[in-house]
């Protein structure tokens, strides 16, 4: 009578974590659903408030990614395009699959004028990463938790049962499932690990993040103002932080300086409030 019992309360406790999900979800569905009404109005400046009011509400990397893509639409649609190329990769960042902003990405890059991917880019390694955590978690989460429901119904019936020919063959059956249960929620897991905090994007930048130039800046051969203009980087350059000065911009404001990696390999110094990192 134990094992009934135990599996009984095994889906009680499933049906209850979804149910929790779900709720913590509601202030952002809501949100979203009411930015999706501005929008459709043409009232962008308020839907892009509103989607990034709900981004504090995202609990998983995909609703962040969805969020920040249509923040993304938001800016192109006001023209300001280098936030919105900064949005598109954000949500790339969070959901490596998602098409759309991919090539959005792209459209914007090219009215920039400038390279929607960075030189140093391993693509290889760019292609594997897409390969495993592409995929959507939420999907394998589903599957998983389908899987384990299904070999908890299995062995119970095999208990109930008790046929000398049904009972081994259900028995396997429910194996097969925990097996198949174990991956899906094992790559569920490596997606999540994957993906960095929802709140990393509201840290501090370090060392090897990623960026986008919001404005045409001068980039400098030291982190100085005096120092020799190295060239203009023009806003919507992607580029990789390669280190973090805490200096004053000429001795007389408080912005930090960081040495950057541009697209082509080459590094100059700017100050942070020229960035918007991903």
């Amino acid at each position: 009578m134990a094992r009934p019992i135990t599996a009984l309360l095994i889906l009680i406790y499933c049906l209850f974590s979804a149910s929790i999900t779900d709720t913590q979800a509601a202030p952002m569905n809501d949100q979203a659903a009411q930015a999706d009404k501005l929008f459709a109005q043409g009232n962008y400046v308020a839907a892009l408030r509103t989607y990034e009011q709900a981004t504090a509400h995202a609990t998983y990397p995909e609703a962040f990614a969805a969020l920040n893509y249509n923040i993304g639409v938001c800016h192109y649609k006001l023209r300001n395009y280098p936030k919105a190329l900064l949005h598109f990769k954000r949500a790339l960042r969070y959901q490596p699959d998602l098409e759309a902003a991919r090539h959005n990405m792209e459209v914007v890059s090219e009215k920039l004028n400038v390279s929607s991917t960075h030189e140093s880019d391993n693509i290889i390694l760019s292609w594997l990463r897409t390969i495993i955590y592409g995929g959507r978690s939420s999907n394998a989460g589903l599957l998983a938790l389908v899987m384990l429901l299904a070999a908890l119904t299995l062995f119970l019936a095999a208990y109930m049962l008790r046929r000398p020919r049904l009972s081994p063959r259900l028995r396997l059956l429910a194996i097969v499932c925990l097996v198949v249960f174990a991956c899906a929620e094992t790559c569920a897991w490596l997606r999540y690990q994957a993906m960095p905090p929802l709140s990393a994007v509201e840290t501090a930048p370090t060392e090897g993040d990623e960026g986008v130039v919001l404005h045409t800046t001068e980039g400098y051969t030291a982190p100085s103002l005096t120092s020799k203009t190295q060239q203009t980087i023009t806003e919507g350059t992607l580029i990789k932080l390669s280190a973090i000065l805490h200096l004053s911009a000429g001795g007389t404001t408080k912005d930090e300086w960081v040495r950057i990696k541009l697209p082509d390999g080459k590094e100059t110094y700017i100050t942070t409030d020229h960035i918007g990192w991903i």
